[in-house]
């Protein structure tokens, strides 16, 4: 695998998740992007926050607080898309 933008450890951490089909857990766009073209399956925080609430590990009311807290602190160290975490937000208050 030759990519440009990931760093030579998230190539590493690529390499070992489709040599183990693994998913692999990154929220880095070219990271992303590289996993996308070796069809290999990437989470990010939010997908895994759904996957936590999805399976019951966590109820309605902590994902709820979880997804406000990521949309209050976005933008600053936390770097999230905001229209993804709006609509989760808008389909939990359906």
């Amino acid at each position: 695998m030759k990519y440009a933008k990931p760093s030579i450890f998230d190539c590493v951490a690529l390499a070992i998740a489709k040599n183990r089909g693994i998913v692999l857990l990154s929220g880095d766009g070219p990271l992303r992007k590289a996993a996308e073209k070796e069809g290999v399956e990437v989470k990010g925080t939010l997908g895994i926050l759904k996957e936590l609430y999805d399976n019951l590990y966590i109820d309605k009311e902590e994902y709820l607080s979880c997804l406000k807290k990521l949309q209050h602190y976005n933008g600053g160290k936390v770097r999230l898309p905001s229209r993804i975490i709006e609509l989760m937000i808008e389909q939990l208050i359906e």
